[in-house]
């Protein structure tokens, strides 16, 4: 609790009940969520319109990454050294959202004398362990070492 507030006194953030609550959703394991899904963690008895604008403020001062997804919802996430120039990967098997290295020095070079307000660094697929799940679960089915990929 006193690491949130530091984290929220640093980012010039007023410190909320709501505002750590709907953070240690976001803290307690390593996937992304929709504002939707959220609302229904807690059991929707939350404002809607209240969690939206916490996301958007959690966002605004980069305490938690946020993204569209394929099917157009917004899915926000915390990664305790989040920065918008940096590359995620989000697995669509289990949800979990990792950080890839940093973007090479000469992407940055490009951008340094721009004003970027907003950049989505994302890659998505299935994750190494949701793959060896699915290659021994289909090996074990089929009998085959090899799983096709399209």
């Amino acid at each position: 609790m006193d690491s949130l507030m530091l984290l929220f006194r640093e980012r010039g953030l007023k410190i909320t009940k709501k505002r750590i609550e709907i953070l240690n959703v976001l803290k307690s394991n390593n996937r992304s969520y929709s504002a939707l899904e959220i609302n229904c963690h807690f059991n929707y008895t939350k404002n809607r319109v209240t969690i939206y604008r916490v996301l958007a403020d959690l966002h605004r001062v980069d305490i938690v990454g946020k993204f569209i997804d394929t099917e157009g919802v917004a899915r926000y996430y915390y990664d305790a050294n989040y920065s918008p120039m940096v590359p995620h990967f989000r697995c669509l098997s289990c949800g979990a959202v990792d950080r890839m290295p940093v973007l090479p020095a000469s992407y940055l070079e490009c951008i340094k004398e721009s004003a970027v307000l907003e950049s989505v660094l994302l890659f998505s697929g299935t994750c190494r362990a949701c793959l060896q799940k699915s290659n021994a679960s289909f090996k074990k089915d089929t009998g085959s070492e090899t799983l096709y990929r399209r």
